[in-house]
């Protein structure tokens, strides 16, 4: 406001009352001057994780939040993530995975507060800022295959709580890819325990003799298990190829696999990094013709289905 609004005073007023005037235009005109303005913003995108169960996590998801001070002042502004329905947050569980969102290292311009989820911007008068956020992993699980989301929502405010720009919804999305993995152990155990497995020997062959190993696998969904044997079920003699043969048969968790053509078998496993073992049993049929080495290559796979 201008002086000039107050010249109607008489002269003969007392100057205590045009003083009192005075301060009162002055204090007007200064709280003015000091509101944020910010310009309409656009929708925020959704942000998307996408997240390997098995991997050494870095996965992250990047939200980036435009805004602009039209105002004549320099602004503070409060950005406060929450729930859909405004409850403040600081991170969320989504199929119990632990997220949350953080300023982005790269970014100097925006500084935590004491309050869960709540930031502070600062933006130069008529200058647009770009806040950068990450969603970053707090907590791994084993989360089934596909995609979840929670809906979220950024609350822009001046730092004594004055909605700028309302509530600005998005959705946090965890993109979690299907996944199979295999050990072949001598022992039973959790996945990657008991050492690996690359040759079964018998030793001397003698009929009805046995040997056990273990198969453990975790997944995150449904899992197709084939096993194949080079020679269909026959131990073959190393020179002598088809005229000696020995036949043996593998049993998965006691059930005799078909290794005439390619065995298949559907696991349904936990959700854990643990996984799950399985026992496969090699036994061998009768016993006959020249000495020497027999051997066969069986070929096991997993898959997610």
């Amino acid at each position: 406001m201008k002086s000039d609004k107050v010249m109607w005073c008489r002269s003969n007023w007392p100057k205590r009352l045009l003083r009192c005037c005075a301060f009162v235009v002055l204090a007007a005109t200064a709280g003015i001057a000091s509101a944020c303005e910010l310009a309409p913003g656009g929708s925020l995108a959704d942000v998307v994780v996408n997240y390997d169960p098995f991997a050494v996590n870095t996965a992250h998801g990047v939200l980036d939040v435009e805004l602009e001070n039209v105002g004549d002042v320099e602004c503070d502004v409060r950005l406060t993530f929450t729930t859909s329905g405004g409850q403040p947050i600081g991170f969320v569980t989504i199929g119990g995975i632990e997220l949350t969102l953080k300023p982005r290292d790269a970014s100097g311009s925006l500084r935590a507060e004491s309050g869960p989820g709540s930031f502070v911007f600062k933006l130069a008068a008529h200058s647009r800022g770009r806040a950068e956020f990450d969603a970053i992993i707090l907590k791994d699980a084993v989360t089934e295959a596909g995609e979840q989301s929670v809906a979220l929502a950024l609350n822009v405010r001046s730092l004594e709580g004055v909605s700028l720009l309302g509530q600005r919804p998005f959705n946090l999305k965890l993109s979690t890819a299907r996944r199979a993995q295999m050990n072949i152990a001598g022992a039973a155990g959790a996945f990657g325990s008991g050492g690996t497995v690359a040759e079964i020997d018998f030793g001397v062959l003698e009929t009805g003799k046995s040997r056990r190993i273990f198969l453990q696998v975790r997944a995150n969904s449904k899992t197709e298990l084939t096993v194949s044997s080079l020679n269909h079920g026959f131990l073959k003699h190393v020179g002598q190829g088809d005229t000696a043969l020995i036949s043996y048969a593998v049993l998965l968790d006691g059930r005799t696999l078909d290794l005439s053509a390619v065995a298949v078998a559907t696991l349904d496993l936990p959700l854990t990094i643990e996984g799950r073992s399985s026992s496969l049993d090699f036994v061998l049929g009768e016993v006959s013709g020249p000495p020497g080495r027999y051997e066969d290559i069986l070929t096991v796979d997993v898959a997610p289905l």
